[in-house]
């Protein structure tokens, strides 16, 4: 499961839902995407295993590590494969000249 998250999180924006230390669901907007997470972000020092995700926190600015057992929904908001934004910033899907 881990590599699936991984390989949307490098495709775009993902907004991840997960249970925090105390039990409550939080969600966050993440990725690991080049488009997003350029030079000017600082290098990330968090260890990484087979049973966590790292990746940028784009709200907070930061980078953030979140255990794959504690994900309970994960969605990209962004990136290739995603239905064409424009089209809904122009009205297309919104009947309106």
């Amino acid at each position: 499961m881990k590599s699936e998250y991984v390989t949307e999180l490098k495709m775009g924006i993902c907004e991840i839902t997960y249970l925090n230390t105390h039990s409550v669901e939080q969600c966050d907007c993440l990725t690991v995407s080049p488009t997003h997470v350029t030079k000017l972000e600082p290098k990330c020092h968090l260890n990484t295993n087979d049973r966590s995700i790292v990746a940028w926190n784009v709200r907070e600015e930061r980078w953030q590590k979140i255990p794959v057992y504690q994900i309970v929904e994960f969605e990209r908001l962004t990136g290739e494969g995603i239905q064409d934004e424009s089209k809904i910033l122009s009205g297309t899907y919104l009947n309106t000249p």
